[in-house]
């Protein structure tokens, strides 16, 4: 019967010539030995990087600060792209809106039309200005071409509100103060797409919405809004709630209609009076 080889195990110390450990060992001892020495080896190494500053010279490893600045950068990359999606659809739902009725030969019209609406100054009219717009007005009464454009498209604009008026004497002017009762929602006055949404602080939100045959309509002094720009939206879908505030002015919001760049008077458009009628106060 062959034996098994059996190997001596030997520490000297060369400094005093003496055999410190002799030791007769089997092969598979020295084996196991040697694989345990390496596994515990490595065991150490791996404790010593991961549990001390040293893992951050391991490639691929990455800081928690790091970490978390990397992270708020892609959730801003992604935010953006957000933003430009959404700036598309609005583009692509305007172009949709100023070309829906667009005819050869009128381009000019329409390229008025895409200028950007600027908000009316605060300032109070010089009487030149006060002259110049009484003029205008009088000579406007006696033109139906403003509401003869509205049984020709047979356009139907709903109430901005359930029980909603005008403002007394502000019947002729172009930006009037509707008065709407109780905590009530302001509405849209018919189809169209969200082109426009703008915050002030003195005022609250502002949301206009473009209409079919170069109608636009702005609301002003609402609350946050409901809706978002780009959304297509029905005749008298919720557009927002009226603006937080207290005391008599609380209920009060301010309401612009424009055609083809023109701004119209929206108490003959909600009415659906002609110019020279004689208005009733509400």
């Amino acid at each position: 019967m062959k034996k098994r080889g059996r190997y001596i195990l030997r520490l000297d110390d060369e400094a005093h010539l003496t055999t410190v450990v002799r030791r007769r060992v089997a092969l598979w001892h020295a084996v196991l030995f040697f694989i345990l020495s390496i596994a515990l080896t490595v065991t150490l190494a791996v404790g010593v990087i991961m549990l001390t500053p040293l893992k951050s010279l391991l490639p691929g490893y990455m800081p928690p600060q790091e970490r978390a600045a990397t992270v708020d950068d892609l959730m801003k990359v992604d935010s953006l792209k957000n933003l430009y999606d959404r700036n598309e659809a609005y583009m692509a739902n305007l172009r949709t809106v100023l070309n829906s009725d667009r005819t050869r030969g009128d381009s000019v019209r329409y390229a008025s039309m895409a200028v950007t609406q600027t908000v009316d100054t605060l300032l109070p009219a010089s009487k030149a200005e006060l002259e110049f717009r009484q003029m205008m007005e009088r000579k406007e009464r006696f033109n139906l071409s403003v509401l003869a454009p509205l049984a020709a498209d047979a356009m139907i604009f709903e109430d901005p509100a359930p029980g909603y008026a005008f403002r007394s004497g502000d019947e002729e002017e172009r930006i009037p103060t509707l008065i709407i009762p109780g905590a009530r929602m302001v509405h849209t006055l018919t189809d169209g797409i969200v082109t426009d949404i703008h915050y002030d602080p003195a005022e609250g939100y502002a949301v206009s919405v473009q209409h079919a045959n170069g109608f636009l309509s702005r609301f002003r002094r609402l609350g946050a809004p409901l809706v978002s720009e780009g959304e297509e939206l029905s005749a008298g879908q919720v557009l927002a709630p009226l603006a937080k505030g207290t005391g008599r002015n609380a209920n009060l919001i301010y309401l612009e209609m424009w055609r083809n760049g023109k701004r119209l008077i929206p108490y003959h458009i909600l009415r659906g009076i002609a110019p020279n009628t004689p208005a009733t106060h509400d």
